[in-house]
């Protein structure tokens, strides 16, 4: 499939809702290329340039304030690997949630890293705290949210074929798992 705006919308956004949504109840994050190349994998799109993931990023944040106004920004969660905050796109829906409009300007993620990464951690401390993630999505997209989203193509350790090394549940595997911290102190497991 064409890795067009409009497919990503159209294809794209419910996936991304429930990726978003248990990453939340995980307290943790998922990277662009992360969201991009399970889109990739598992709906059959084109290669997609991580930059076009705001799109289906915004929609699934119109979609859910349209069922409740003053649902927190889940779409934060969708960060970029090297800093692990959202790109400049999410300025408009934090400068309304926070009342701050300066946030929606653009380059500000750029020429104050500081202020946005606060900005971002202090929804992200909402996103984690919200509880009715379940009734919001299922008033979103008329259905009951997944309990789990499998990745499709996943051996029975749950990590996908042809990459290195053993799984975190395969026999002989150390007994370990690998942590890091998140920008607001919150640690996220990779063991999983």
């Amino acid at each position: 499939m064409r890795a067009s705006r409009e497919n990503l919308i159209r294809h794209g956004v419910e996936p991304l809702a429930q990726w978003l949504i248990h990453a939340a109840k995980r307290r943790s994050t998922l990277t662009y290329g992360q969201a991009k190349r399970r889109l990739e994998t598992e709906f059959g799109f084109d290669t997609i340039f991580s930059i076009m993931m705001g799109y289906p990023a915004g929609a699934v944040m119109d979609r859910l304030l349209d069922v409740e106004p003053d649902c927190p920004l889940v779409n934060v969660l969708l960060v970029r690997q090297g800093d692990g905050m959202p790109g400049d796109g999410a300025g408009s829906f934090m400068a309304r949630y926070l009342d701050k409009p300066r946030l929606a300007t653009p380059g500000y993620r750029n020429t104050y890293p500081m202020r946005w990464r606060a900005a971002c951690d202090e929804i992200a401390t909402d996103v984690y705290a919200f509880r009715d993630w379940e009734r919001v999505y299922r008033e979103a997209f008329g259905h009951r949210l997944p309990a789990t989203v499998p990745s499709a193509g996943a051996e029975h350790d749950g990590i996908r074929h042809a990459r290195t090394g053993e799984g975190p549940k395969d026999p002989g595997q150390n007994n370990f798992s690998v942590q890091r911290t998140c920008t607001s102190g919150l640690k996220e497991d990779w063991s999983r």
